[in-house]
């Protein structure tokens, strides 16, 4: 179907809207809950609220609070915990921890920054590494870094990843040649050199894994659980998550990568006889060899298309016989500086093609600027110590704060797509990812060329599950709907019931 557009002035500003297009959705959000009793210790009240429907098709976006605080007078006193009772063989910081006192005056700042206590007054300093020149990895540092399963960056790390608990375990960095030492905390740290050359492609510089008990976590973080309440708040907790993340990396892959997706016209394709072994020649470059990231050791690539790949790179035209089959280049890159990432991605709008100077320039950023592209998750409440006072409720409570957490940010509060589009949420609104030849807010507009030559599912979108029933005979169950509003014949895939052990 084709569609008009109409122009509509709201004050100065013009706004233009396709005829068909749905009707603007706006952020719905849920009442507040009632306000907490006052905290005795921080003299603070909280309460929270949800998001009963995303943005849509033009509308506002959910970018409200979920939580909300106020000062306020307690009615009780504040109960701090007792400081930890120290054994013989160890000495207490000034902050209250206890570490064993061989670790005093050795350089190390043992107590976990800002407490230097432990290296005050010291006649003699024992360093663990004595005279051997070591420098700290930033790749160790961030072990264990916060990650978002549902994509967005947290801001803090859980570690305290410049704890040595007085060893000097020394790794060398190839690319600097210098010594590097290890924290605690990572068991194992390889660097490493490989590059794969795919239209999905990355640069592995280094792998690390944390250890599998001991783990050393920040002072910050554990003055930020004792703050978490033993009664479960949503505001509270979904703060602390958003801070520290829904999960820590106890396995990565640190690097860069890059992940190139092309759209093709599969008409230009069948008229140019161009076959996909063609196709997936081009795209993966023909380029081997080894980057070391100061310089490149060996390779070869083309530096241009070759002529068989001249048919899919044409510049655009209306006439099907010189026009490229590579509609449009969605790009991606992880790692590297941003200046070569830049050049890297406007040389693929450019040409479709990736161009192997590019590349090489890029990768030799990644020693200094390496992002994390590989991580084995493990749920952020696993890096409470299970003797910290209070850990076990407050465990249970960050993984209820996860599944709500999930749940929250569903694309169940979103409307479907038409013409197969996909629907996401990104940063309270919710938007549609629409398949090749169809486009709008919606996935509404259909290409003339395509409307009688190919016919697109209709596919709804799930609601959110209800709440879980009773326990019955050992099992639970819950349900969910299909939502086709503005789809007509839309079906839903996937089970419309679920249960569950209890």
């Amino acid at each position: 179907m084709l569609a008009k557009s109409k122009i509509s002035w709201q004050g100065s500003r013009r706004e233009v809207r396709e005829i068909n297009d749905p009707g603007a959705i706006d952020c719905k959000m849920s009442a507040w809950s009632q306000w907490t009793p006052c905290d005795p210790c921080t003299n603070m009240t909280h309460r929270s609220r949800g998001i009963e429907v995303f943005g849509q098709f033009k509308g506002s976006r959910c970018i409200y609070p979920i939580g909300d605080r106020k000062t306020c007078k307690p009615t009780t006193k504040c109960q701090m915990d007792p400081p930890p009772v120290c054994k013989s063989s160890q000495w207490r910081c000034e902050s209250g921890i206890c570490i064993n006192k061989n670790l005093r005056c050795n350089g190390d700042y043992d107590c976990g920054e800002p407490d230097t206590s432990d290296e005050d007054e010291c006649e003699v300093t024992r360093a663990p590494c004595g005279k051997t020149a070591v420098f700290e990895s930033d790749i160790a540092n961030q072990a264990g870094y916060g990650i978002n399963i549902l994509g967005s960056g947290p801001r803090m790390n859980p570690f305290n990843n410049r704890f040595y608990n007085g060893q000097c375990s020394r790794i060398r960095d190839p690319t600097t040649l210098e010594y590097n030492r290890l924290p605690w905390n990572v068991g194992v740290l390889n660097y490493e050199r490989k590059t794969f050359m795919r239209v999905k492609g990355r640069v592995e510089l280094a792998t690390y894994r944390m250890r599998q008990r001991g783990l050393e976590v920040s002072s910050t973080f554990l003055d930020d659980v004792d703050a978490l309440p033993l009664t479960y708040e949503k505001g509270q907790y979904f703060a602390f998550l958003e801070d520290y993340g829904t999960h820590f990396t106890k396995n990565g892959k640190s690097g860069g990568e890059y992940e190139l997706v092309y759209i093709m016209n599969e008409d230009v394709l069948k008229l140019k006889k161009v076959t996909a072994t063609t196709v997936k020649k081009c795209f993966e470059l023909g380029f081997t060899g080894q980057v070391q990231f100061s310089k490149v050791v060996s390779g070869e690539g083309q530096l241009k298309p070759t002529d068989d790949c001249n048919s899919l790179t044409d510049s655009p035209t209306d006439d099907r016989n010189t026009k490229g089959a590579i509609d449009k280049v969605l790009i991606s890159v992880k790692g590297g500086s941003p200046a070569s990432a830049v050049a890297m991605k406007s040389q693929l709008t450019k040409d479709g093609i990736l161009d192997y100077n590019q590349y090489v320039e890029w990768a030799k950023t990644i020693s200094a600027l390496p992002a994390l592209i590989h991580s084995d998750p493990e749920p952020i409440y696993n890096a409470i110590p299970l003797d910290f006072p209070d850990a076990q409720p407050r465990r249970d409570n960050l993984k209820r704060a996860l599944d709500d957490y999930v749940a929250e940010y569903s694309v169940c509060k979103c409307q479907p797509c038409q013409n197969g589009g996909t629907v996401i949420q990104i940063d309270g609104e919710c938007k549609c990812m629409c398949p090749p030849g169809t486009e709008g807010v919606a996935c509404q507009i259909i290409e003339m060329e395509l409307v009688k030559a190919k016919s697109f599912e209709q596919l709804g979108n799930w609601g959110c599950w209800s709440s879980w029933s009773l326990c019955s005979g050992g099992r639970r169950r819950r349900t969910r709907t299909c939502n086709t509003q503005g789809v007509a014949g839309g079906i839903c895939k996937g089970d419309k019931t679920r249960e569950d052990y209890c």
